[in-house]
């Protein structure tokens, strides 16, 4: 390994253990830890990380890693016990918020394309913050964690068409109806095909693996799984994201999932910090600081939506008041995937310039609020 990638490694992991140390003693989100030590190390902290290139490559196998283990956790087991909360609750909060926040960005004069952009970005809240506050405060089990939990179940689906459809959105002009139709199909086989592996040839497979009794194989078996199928819809034109999670919504259905989880936890954990780190070294101080007052307006609007339309989203599902507002909230945040959405939009001309700035400073400015406001 080049000395060099060496010594900036070195550089993030170490200041990330000093830094997450020190949040956790103010009991705030690791997540929050890892964003703030991208900041000091980047260009717009004291510059100490210089090869962004490199640890942005790291960074995409995290998310990968990150969606992977979402998709072991989906199992359709564990969603029917939340099905009206992930089902009604979920979708019904996305599209508020979707809609909302398109219908205030075209009244701003932003072009629809990318005022549905805005929407799928706010639409999304973080699951590792908010499942962390929760279980801190003992909520996991309370009324208003059991409905944030299938919300936030519904949002992390919803990262697999919102990351097809941003290409789309990129080229809504010049897209024909051929196009777009082509587009949709091959999303929809891929699911479909998920399914038919998940329960006709994969259960049969990993107990093959499992059968030789031989840890490795059946580790180095689950990441060819999840880089396998992550390279696969990447070929067909979708996300390598996206692959990753159906990699681990085909291996949730084993009996043997568990294992998995807790080989390939470790692995996820790195990775991620490096994600949240890189996201954090995006942000350039000197821009947001000239722009401090929009960044502000641009947090109060966030906060704003999402406490209206999850709040009008659980009373619809007749909870209490209380627990309505506790759950609107705990999810009145910018979460980890519109990170990740944010990165593609970028790929695909949306957030020129200081919009990416704002976008990310606002982002994380919501993130540090949450515990305030819970």
């Amino acid at each position: 390994m080049n000395l060099f990638l060496m010594a900036e490694l070195l550089t993030v992991l170490a200041a990330s253990i000093i830094v997450i140390f020190i949040f956790h003693r103010l009991k705030i989100p690791a997540v929050v830890g890892f964003l703030i030590t991208g900041i000091i190390l980047g260009p717009g902290g004291f510059g100490l990380v210089k090869d962004l290139q490199a640890i942005n490559a790291l960074a995409e196998v995290g998310v990968m890693m990150l969606l992977f283990t979402i998709g072991l956790e989906f199992s359709l087991d564990r969603l029917q016990k939340i099905q009206r909360y992930f089902w009604l609750g979920g979708s019904l909060q996305v599209l508020l918020t979707i809609g909302l926040t398109a219908v205030l960005s075209m009244f701003l004069r932003i072009r629809l394309q990318e005022a549905i952009l805005y929407g799928f970005l706010v639409a999304l809240s973080s699951t590792a913050v908010v499942l962390k506050i929760m279980s801190d405060k003992n909520q996991l089990d309370s009324p208003q964690g059991q409905v944030s939990f299938g919300i936030l179940i519904f949002q992390d689906i919803a990262i697999v068409p919102m990351l097809a459809l941003v290409p789309v959105l990129a080229n809504l002009q010049s897209v024909s109806l051929l196009t777009l139709g082509k587009h949709l199909i091959l999303s929809v086989m891929a699911v479909a095909v998920v399914f038919l592996l998940a329960r006709k040839i994969m259960p049969a497979l990993i107990s093959m693996i499992v059968g030789t009794r031989i840890k490795e194989i059946f580790l180095l078996s689950s990441l060819v799984a999840c880089l396998g199928m992550a390279y696969l819809t990447a070929s067909l034109g979708l996300s390598l994201a996206l692959g990753a999670f159906l990699a681990g919504m085909i291996i949730s259905e084993s009996y043997y999932s568990h294992q998995v989880v807790s080989d390939i936890l470790p692995f996820k954990d790195v990775f991620n910090s490096l994600f949240f780190v890189s996201i954090g070294m995006l942000l350039d101080t000197r821009i947001v600081l000239n722009l401090i007052g929009l960044v502000l307006a641009v947090v109060a609007g966030i906060i704003l939506i999402k406490v209206i339309t999850v709040f009008f989203t659980v009373r619809l599902l007749r909870f209490d008041p209380k627990s309505s507002l506790l759950a609107a909230f705990g999810l009145a945040q910018v979460g980890e995937f519109s990170f990740v959405l944010a990165n593609v939009g970028q790929e695909n001309g949306f957030l020129a310039g200081q919009d990416f700035q704002v976008f990310i400073a606002s982002s994380i400015l919501t993130i540090l609020a949450t515990p305030l406001l819970v």
